[in-house]
């Protein structure tokens, strides 16, 4: 991913993780990190402090279950959701087909991300108007990935 840190543009990709300790590559220098309050915003300590990433602000939010985007209200109303993709990856599966019947916590796409399988499932039941990725495909942050109505 990039990481855009006042006007600087740094690539990082995350090597490996174990609970709070972390491995990162920025613009391909290795760094050890290590990840505090998991669930909140965060302050990453690098152990190579020469890099301005060592005091960057990252967002740690959960990427399992995006939540359903209406487009617009009218869309909202009439129970139409959009799942997003919550942050850019490579679809490894597609679990629905257009038609399905869906149930709410059931699992619509893999997603990969950072070297991690990331479940996007719904949170709602309905039925699955269209898919709008296929396998492989790489998405960015917002993308839509499947489409459902639900039944009224």
């Amino acid at each position: 991913m990039k990481i855009n840190i006042q006007g600087s543009v740094y690539n990082v990709e995350m090597l490996k993780m174990e609970g709070t300790q972390a491995q990162v590559k920025v613009n391909g220098e290795v760094f050890d990190v290590n990840i505090e309050n998991a669930f909140a915003p965060q302050s990453i300590q690098a152990s190579n402090n020469s890099q301005p990433v060592a005091n960057s602000q990252v967002v740690n939010e959960p990427v399992s279950k995006p939540q359903a985007v209406a487009q617009d209200t009218t869309d909202f109303m009439q129970g139409n959701y959009k799942f997003l993709s919550p942050l850019p990856g490579i679809i490894l599966s597609i679990n629905v087909n257009v038609g399905d019947k869906v149930a709410s916590g059931q699992k619509l796409v893999v997603l990969e991300a950072m070297k991690m399988e990331n479940n996007i499932t719904s949170d709602v039941e309905g039925v699955v108007t269209a898919i709008k990725i296929a396998k492989g495909d790489a998405v960015m942050e917002g993308d839509i990935l499947v489409e459902i109505v639900t039944e009224n």
